[in-house]
């Protein structure tokens, strides 16, 4: 492809944060939106889709934006993608290795912004390699706090099972507490069933 005026470098992002409360609260998405637009603006390249995935983890492979992203390069609809960072890509070796891949077979070039990383020299692919190591090392500590947190919180009579059904509430000490008013329409509910 001749790189020219009339024909421009076109340039694609994926954005990704892995939880509900980043999408709410905007931080993360936006400012990964803006690194990309930034960067796409400072190289001369013609900006035309960022794929959002929001609350969705990097540890699942079959993410909807990431899977039109993919088939976007196939039809040759940009020329690079930048990610915000190789673990907005994913958590694992194998899946960061594939996406790469994927996109380089379909003609698309890859830029991880925060690590300076571009996959189309020998160089780039070995920092990948290095750097989604890293991405998965991270991940498997985060698995392993969040484990030991809540085994702490449990052994210490703390409620882990994620959102409380009607009729409890979280108590300041993190228990579980019955609350009573709405315990009766639970029960009457269970009554009116039976």
């Amino acid at each position: 492809m001749v790189i020219s005026e009339e024909n421009p470098i076109t340039a694609a992002g994926y954005i990704r944060v892995s939880q509900e409360r980043q999408v709410k609260n905007g931080y993360g998405l936006e400012a990964q939106e803006h690194d990309i637009k930034r960067f796409a603006e400072y190289k001369g390249w013609q900006p035309i889709e960022l794929y959002r995935e929001e609350g969705v983890s990097g540890y699942k492979r079959d993410r909807p934006a990431l899977e039109r992203l993919l088939a976007d390069a196939k039809a040759g609809k940009f020329d690079v993608v930048v990610f915000p960072s190789i673990d907005r890509t994913g958590r694992s070796v194998k899946d960061i290795i594939e996406i790469d891949t994927a996109l380089r077979d379909a003609g698309a070039s890859i830029v991880f912004l925060r690590e300076g990383i571009d996959t189309s020299t020998p160089t780039g692919q070995l920092f990948r390699n290095i750097m989604a190591s890293v991405a998965e090392f991270e991940g498997r500590m985060i698995y392993e706090r969040l484990s030991k947190g809540r085994c702490r919180k449990a052994a210490a009579g703390g409620y882990v099972g994620g959102w409380l059904p009607l009729g409890y509430r979280r108590g300041e000490d993190g228990k579980v507490a019955v609350v009573p008013e709405e315990a009766k329409i639970v029960k009457r509910i269970f009554r009116w069933s039976a």
